[in-house]
C-alpha cells in the first residue's frame, strides 16, 4: 500500500495535478520516496491522498511479478509539454531498477523492530506455492505437470478425468497439496456443448462463455501464498481481465497461435478464398484479443509442443516433444489396378487447406480420403473420387496429405508418421523435421502439387 500511495502521489506531481491532501510516511525506511518528500501514506478513514487533475487523466495500475507500475495517460498534452507521467514501484525510475522484491520492500527494509516484523513476513516468504489452471489435457502438458510440481502445489481442473473415466481431464493428480475441481461447470459446458453447431460464429461464442465460466470456477484455488501460475490458454484472457494474475510469475500452456495471429492469418487466407463459409465466420471482440496478448507479454514463459507457436516467443518459449503413438497397423500392398489413395485426415475446411489441396489435385487419377465431414460445401469436391473414412482405415492410404493454414494438434499427422505413411504438410502444423515429412509453402499450390506428384 505504501508503495502504491508513493507511486500514485509522483505522477500526480508529475503530472501537474493540484495536490488537494497529502500526509508524509511517520518514519523513513532507507532508499524510499520518503527521502526527498515525495512519498504520500494513507490510512483507513482519516488520513487520505487527495489530487485534482487539470484536463481529463487515465489512471493505469499493473502488478507484475517483477514491479508496480502506476501511470497518468491523456489524449493531449499537458502544461509540462507531455501526455502524462508514469512510475515504477516506489520512486520516478526507469522499468525494472526498483523491484517490488527489493531493499525497499517490507520483507527486507531492514526495521526488525516494526510490528510488521513479528513472523508475519517470513511465514508469507517461505510458504510460496504454484497453482496449475488448467482445462483440456493434453500429453505433453501431462507430462509436464507430472514433472514440474511439488508437493505443495495446487492442481485446478475441471473435473478428476482418471476418477471419472474422462480421457479429456486425465491430468496426473498425485503429488499435490490440493486438486480443486470445478465440475459444474464442465457439466453445463458439456451440455451446452451438445447442442452447438460443429461450426460456426455461435460455436465459437459460446465456447468462450464456458471458459470464461470455468476461469472464474478455477480462480478460487488462488489465495496469497499462490506467486506462481501455470495456465491454460483459453483460460488466460479471462484470469488476467480479472486481475487475479497480477503479481505472480506467469506461464502459459500455449495450444494454438495467439489470437492476434491467428485471425490475422485467417484475415488473408479469408481474402484469397472470399467464397469460404468459414474462414471469415467469427472474430474475437478486441478487448479479448488486447487482453490475451498483454497477458503473454507480461509471462514469464511460454510451454507448447508446436513448434510454429514456439517460434513467436523467442528467449521465453519452452518447447515440448510431441507425444508420438505406437504403430498401429502395417500398411497393405497397393494393388496396380487401385488408383493411389491420398488420405486427407480432417474435416474439410478451409483452415485445413482443403482449397489448396483441391487445386492441386486437379486433373490427378487419386482416391481423396476424408477424415472428416465436409463442412465448406456439400458440392466442395464434385467431380473428384472421394470417400470418407474413420480413422481405422487409415492404413489405405498411400501418402496423408494436409495443408493446413492453422492446425492445433496435428495427433493424425503423428500417427501416420509412426505407422510409415509419408505426410506432407506445413509449418502451420507444428511439427519439428522428422522421417517421413515433407513441408510445402504455406497456401502454396504449385510447391503442393509438386511434392504430391513426388511422392505418388
Amino acid at each position: 500500500m505504501c508503495q502504491l500511495s508513493n507511486a500514485l502521489y509522483q505522477v500526480a506531481l508529475d503530472a501537474g495535478c493540484e495536490i488537494i491532501e497529502r500526509h508524509p510516511h511517520s518514519r523513513i525506511v532507507p532508499g524510499s520516496a520518503a527521502a526527498d518528500q515525495r512519498d504520500a501514506t494513507v490510512a483507513w478513514n482519516y488520513i487520505d491522498l487527495r489530487f485534482r487533475a487539470k484536463q481529463p487523466l487515465q489512471l493505469h495500475v499493473r502488478l507484475t511479478a517483477d514491479e508496480l507500475r502506476v501511470a497518468l495517460s491523456s489524449d493531449r498534452p499537458d502544461n509540462h509539454g507531455g501526455v502524462g507521467a508514469e512510475s515504477f514501484s516506489s520512486q520516478s525510475s526507469p522499468p525494472n531498477t526498483l523491484p517490488i522484491y527489493s531493499d525497499h520492500a517490507c520483507e527486507s527494509c531492514g526495521q526488525v523492530s516494526c510490528f510488521r516484523a513479528d513472523g508475519h513476513l517470513t511465514h508469507l516468504s517461505n510458504n510460496s506455492r504454484k497453482a496449475f489452471l488448467l482445462d483440456v489435457a493434453w500429453p505433453e502438458f501431462g507430462r509436464y505437470v507430472g514433472a514440474n510440481h511439488s508437493l505443495e502445489d495446487v492442481l485446478a481442473i475441471p473435473m478428476d478425468g482418471g476418477r471419472w473415466n474422462r480421457r479429456q481431464y486425465a491430468w496426473p493428480t498425485q503429488g499435490f497439496a490440493r486438486v480443486h475441481t470445478a465440475q459444474l461447470s464442465t457439466l453445463k459446458r458439456s451440455l451446452k456443448s451438445r447442442r452447438l453447431a460443429a461450426q460456426g460464429a455461435s460455436r465459437q461464442r459460446a465456447l468462450l462463455r464456458a471458459s470464461c465460466d470455468l476461469a472464474a470456477a478455477l480462480a478460487r484455488c488462488l489465495d496469497e501464498q499462490t506467486d506462481e501460475v501455470c495456465v491454460s490458454q483459453n483460460l488466460l484472457p479471462f484470469l488476467w481481465e480479472s486481475g487475479v494474475l497480477g503479481g505472480r510469475r506467469l506461464s502459459v500452456f500455449c495450444t494454438q497461435l495467439p489470437l492476434r495471429d491467428l485471425q490475422a492469418v485467417l484475415d488473408c487466407a479469408s481474402q484469397i478464398h472470399p467464397e469460404s463459409n468459414t474462414l471469415g465466420d467469427f472474430r474475437a471482440d478486441d478487448w479479448l484479443v488486447e487482453a490475451e496478448a498483454e497477458a503473454l507479454r507480461h509471462a514469464h514463459q511460454v510451454i507448447t509442443p508446436h513448434c510454429q507457436i514456439a517460434a513467436l516467443f523467442p528467449g521465453k518459449s519452452r518447447l515440448l516433444d510431441w507425444e508420438v503413438p505406437k504403430p498401429s497397423f502395417e500398411r497393405p500392398a497397393m494393388r496396380k489396378s487401385e488408383p493411389p489413395a491420398i488420405l486427407f485426415p480432417c474435416a474439410t475446411l478451409g483452415r485445413k487447406g482443403a482449397y489448396e489441396l483441391r487445386e492441386a489435385l486437379r486433373g490427378m487419377n487419386v482416391l481423396l480420403l476424408l477424415g472428416g465431414p465436409i463442412l465448406e460445401d456439400q458440392r466442395f469436391w464434385q467431380g473428384f473420387n472421394v470417400e470418407v473414412v474413420t480413422p481405422a482405415q487409415m492404413q489405405r492410404a498411400t501418402i496423408v496429405v494436409q495443408p493446413s493454414i492453422v492446425e492445433s494438434q496435428p495427433r493424425a499427422l503423428l500417427k501416420a508418421l509412426a505407422s510409415g505413411i509419408p505426410v506432407i504438410a506445413t509449418e502451420s502444423c507444428g511439427l519439428p523435421p522428422m522421417e517421413g515429412l515433407h513441408l510445402v509453402a504455406l497456401m502454396g499450390i504449385s510447391s503442393l502439387r509438386s511434392a504430391i506428384l513426388k511422392l505418388l
